[in-house]
């Protein structure tokens, strides 16, 4: 159990540090939203990616557990964009929230979906 602990929080701390770091790109300065959709979208087409190549290749659990679990879910920012969307319907600004909702709520699973097809169809073995 202690390995997989330390394997979930040194996933997560690293993929927390890389999406504080993405901040910093100037493609993503521009909105805090922005920032957000794009750490969820990139995550998401990530973990789509590494679970196809975690699955061929039969990696210990362990490896899911750093790379999915810690890095990526530290990447991603669910509890972010929960509280972007919360932010949004207080100051009144509905159809914004409604549009953003809607893109990461579709847009992130899509990603997911697009990163497991591709890296499906490149990677056989």
């Amino acid at each position: 159990m202690l390995t997989q602990i330390l394997a979930v929080g040194l996933g997560g701390m690293t993929g927390a540090s890389l999406r504080f770091l993405a901040k910093s790109l100037p493609a993503l300065t521009s909105s805090a939203l922005g920032h957000t959709l794009a750490v969820n979208l990139t995550g998401s087409l990530a973990i789509g990616i590494m679970w196809v190549i975690l699955a061929r290749l039969n990696a210990s659990p362990i490896w899911s557990l750093l790379l999915i679990t810690g890095l990526l879910g530290g990447y991603t920012t669910c509890s972010a964009f929960a509280l972007d969307c919360l932010v949004l319907i207080s100051r009144g600004e509905w159809g914004t929230a409604l549009a953003y909702w809607s893109a990461t709520a579709i847009g992130s699973p899509a990603a997911c979906a697009l990163g497991w097809w591709i890296t499906s169809r490149i990677i056989k073995f």
